[in-house]
């Protein structure tokens, strides 16, 4: 004689499985492999982040460590940034005029002016930045400027060049 089972029995039964698979299922890796690492990191409060320290490779340091900065231009926001090179200018002496005479750069920026003399010997000075050079005929002479204050610097021939040398002049603008 065959019994049929109860509903009580059957309920338990559907209820069990159902725990099984949930179980099941909340237990497994849920990353497909087409998902980023990103998706399964979990949510980061403001907290979290303001303990977090960027590590270049060496001493590990704490996020309540002093940082020693070599550089405030180096570093943004506490983190390590890329170092651009320097953005290069060219700079032409002749008589009696610089090519171009008037050279922009922004509050900060760190540039190289290649200048060179294409007739005769000529000088270039900008006193309030503390370059004096002297530019020989065919001959490039590199200066680096890191535009730490804001303003315009004049610079002047101060090789006695011919006429026009008074007129070898030209401007800085630090912006």
């Amino acid at each position: 004689m065959k019994t049929k089972p109860t509903n009580s029995v059957l309920i338990v039964i559907a209820i069990l499985s159902v725990s099984i698979f949930l179980m099941a299922a909340c237990s497994a890796d849920q990353t497909t492999p087409n998902s980023t690492p990103s998706a399964a990191m979990p949510a980061l409060d403001a907290q979290d982040v303001d303990e977090m320290v960027v590590e270049d490779g060496n001493d590990a340091k704490n996020a309540n460590d002093e940082a020693v900065e070599d550089n405030p231009q180096d570093k943004a926001d506490g983190l390590e940034v890329a170092k651009l090179p320097p953005r290069e200018i060219e700079i032409i002496a002749r008589n009696w005029e610089f090519v171009p005479s008037t050279i922009s750069i922004n509050y900060g920026e760190t540039v190289e002016l290649h200048i060179k003399s294409v007739d005769v010997t000529h000088g270039f000075m900008v006193p309030e930045l503390g370059i004096n050079e002297q530019l020989r005929p065919n001959e490039d002479v590199h200066v680096t400027i890191t535009a730490d204050k804001r303003g315009e610097f004049p610079f002047f021939c101060n090789v006695p060049c011919g006429r026009g040398h008074r007129d070898m002049t030209g401007v800085i603008l630090v912006e």
